[in-house]
């Protein structure tokens, strides 16, 4: 019987999560749990309920979403069996998924309990990319009830601790499309649009098995929106144009999460 290449099944799997093929990714990623059946296929095991966590994440609109449901118990399995690995990075990053899950179905202090408990772990590590993408997401979490100036802060302090970790490329380009969310928040839009190219830049460069799309989307119709508060009303179309491209393959439920997102932005 050949090998199973669970690196490879995995990166398509994470290909068709970055898509925001949302089913599709959670049923790649099922079917990688259904085939790692051997004690030393755990860590594949626990990689795969991680992603279909993640990936189930794209589609919650709220608290009553079947995705969310889903999602919670995907991350919860792979929680238990990063722990039955010892691996406390990975069951820290599920933590910061599960609070990230929780706000996108704005269940505002489950998310606050499971940052918690991820910033816990972090704090007492050396795993600086993990510790300042976490708190980037805590700055997310405030955003999205209307303290600023606290979701400014943790984004800021996010990004300092970047500094001893230059190689945490992806965490740091998501920061900066949130902090360029904030700003866009505070009527910074000059400083939001200068911190979302370069996020955009990141995720346009090329990755070897990644493509980012749904972020390239989602900074594409940030970028529209700010484009159109500064005037500039040619650019702004264009950038629509772009963000309609990118998101016409996207699952029906990601493109209204993508949406609810930026819109909750201009409130």
């Amino acid at each position: 019987m050949p090998l199973i290449d669970f690196d490879d099944l995995l990166i398509q799997a994470d290909q068709l999560r970055d898509s925001a093929r949302v089913d599709q990714a959670i049923s790649a990623y099922q079917d990688i749990v259904q085939l790692a059946t051997d004690d030393h296929e755990t860590f594949f095991k626990a990689r795969a309920l991680h992603g279909a966590g993640v990936a189930a994440k794209e589609s919650i609109l709220d608290n009553n979403s079947s995705y969310y449901r889903d999602a919670m118990i995907f991350l919860t399995a792979a929680k238990e069996l990063y722990r039955s690995l010892a691996d406390q990075r990975m069951v820290g990053a599920v933590d910061r998924d599960m609070a990230i899950c929780a706000d996108y179905a704005a269940d505002y202090p489950t998310a606050l309990t499971y940052f918690q408990k991820a910033i816990a772990t972090f704090e007492r590590s050396d795993f600086f990319g993990e510790l300042a993408i976490t708190y980037d997401k805590i700055g997310r979490h405030f955003s999205k009830i209307g303290r600023l100036d606290e979701a400014k802060m943790f984004i800021d302090r996010a990004l300092q601790i970047f500094k001893k970790e230059p190689t945490a490329g992806f965490f740091r380009a998501t920061t900066l499309l949130d902090g360029a969310k904030v700003k866009f928040q505070l009527g910074r839009f000059e400083a939001a649009l200068d911190q979302a190219k370069i996020a955009l830049s990141w995720f346009q460069a090329e990755h070897p098995g990644k493509n980012y799309l749904r972020r390239q989307a989602e900074l594409y119709g940030l970028i529209s929106a700010i484009e159109t508060e500064l005037g500039e009303n040619k650019a702004a179309i264009a950038s629509y144009d772009r963000y309609r491209n990118l998101v016409k393959n996207f699952d029906p439920l990601a493109i209204k999460v993508v949406e609810q997102d930026l819109n909750g932005l201009a409130r």
